[in-house]
């Protein structure tokens, strides 16, 4: 049942260092947090968002980075 998820859902499995990229480096604060709200945003546009229980709203801002820049969602 695990092995069907992941082939439907196309999610990568294996070591975290075979399987995940640094995408930035930043201090904890107010950037990391606006980071990290866009990136779940995105996942959850996308339906490809682990955690099905934190979601976020509409936001028109990401909307506009998203339609401008494709390969970063």
């Amino acid at each position: 049942m695990f092995a069907k998820h992941l082939r439907d859902t196309r999610q990568s499995f294996g070591p975290m260092e075979h399987i995940m990229d640094i995408l930035y480096f930043v201090k904890k604060g107010k950037v990391m947090y606006s980071l990290e709200e866009f990136y779940i945003y995105c996942k959850t546009l996308r339906n490809n968002q682990i955690n099905k229980e934190s979601t976020t709203g509409s936001n028109k801002i990401y909307n506009v980075v998203i339609q401008h820049k494709n390969d970063r969602c």
